[in-house]
């Protein structure tokens, strides 16, 4: 394996929404034995989170991943059933470490696209509200399913603010991924900054990974991170037969950006008892 070993201490922005889904509409993702999805009714919980790991870490790369929210006992938590990276060496430890489905992408996040004046709204777009002075609305695009033949070289995307200056609240965030030479119609994600809370938020949560360890359970994977949380909206444009199409036509239930954060995943790996 050539990534590097657990734990990993990231930092970045992330943008998160959680969807209500049909479950008829879901693929059927496997999970490990004792794991069930959370329900609601007929529908079930599906976040999708674009992350922007940033240099100063153990890593730095993009991800967009989709977990769905899952009990196992008595305990709540995600399986990551869907993940695009552009870094061969998270892809590869990812699913090595945490049985995490990672795939290989090429992943655009920046500011929105500007688009000429009378311009008419691509059928599907997110309505675009007015914007701030010097903003633009967004023509954005991810995944597909194939790997490409080379990710693409991680870049500090245009809205990164320095570390510990407090982010501008202005403009939309458009994020793109490209896996697979465009043989897959295109999906288009549009964040929108709505409100700052104060402080610096603390989040725990963990995976439960259907890899399974020696004794048969699932593989537990631990998060934790603290950054500033936004309040946003988030608008997403695909189709079905397209990634995150299961999606198509839905509205998330709720959106959040996480600025600047500290993130930390996985736990040490703990040596051999001695016989």
């Amino acid at each position: 394996m050539s990534g590097p070993p657990p734990p990993w201490h990231l930092r970045g922005t992330a943008h998160a929404a959680l969807w209500l889904v049909p479950e008829d509409r879901l693929p059927p993702w496997p999970l490990a034995p004792g794991v069930r999805p959370l329900r609601f009714g007929r529908r079930r919980a599906v976040g999708v989170f674009w992350v922007d790991y940033r240099p100063g870490g153990t890593l730095a790369y993009r991800e967009l991943l989709v977990a769905l929210a899952v009990r196992h006992g008595t305990a709540i938590g995600g399986c990551a059933v869907e993940a695009w990276v552009d870094d061969a060496r998270s892809a590869e430890a990812g699913r090595a470490l945490w049985g995490i489905p990672k795939r290989l992408a090429t992943l655009s996040f920046g500011p929105a696209a500007p688009v000429p004046p009378g311009s008419p709204t691509p059928p599907g777009a997110p309505s675009a509200a007015p914007t701030p002075p010097g903003t633009s609305p967004a023509v954005p695009t991810p995944p597909d399913t194939a790997p490409p033949s080379a990710p693409a070289p991680p870049a500090a995307p245009p809205d990164s603010p320095g570390r510990g200056a407090p982010p501008p609240p202005a403009g939309p965030l458009a994020e793109e991924a490209r896996p697979g030479g465009g043989r897959v119609p295109p999906v288009a994600a549009l964040h929108r900054p709505l409100l700052r809370l104060p402080g610096r938020l603390p989040v725990r949560a963990r995976l439960f990974q259907p890899a399974a360890d020696s004794y048969g359970s699932p593989r537990e994977v631990p998060l934790r991170a603290t950054g500033g949380l936004w309040l946003t909206r988030t608008r997403l444009r695909t189709a079905p037969g397209a990634p995150l199409g299961y999606l198509a036509g839905l509205r998330p239930l709720v959106a959040c950006t996480l600025r600047d954060f500290d993130f930390t995943i996985g736990r040490a790996a703990r040596p051999p008892r001695p016989r």
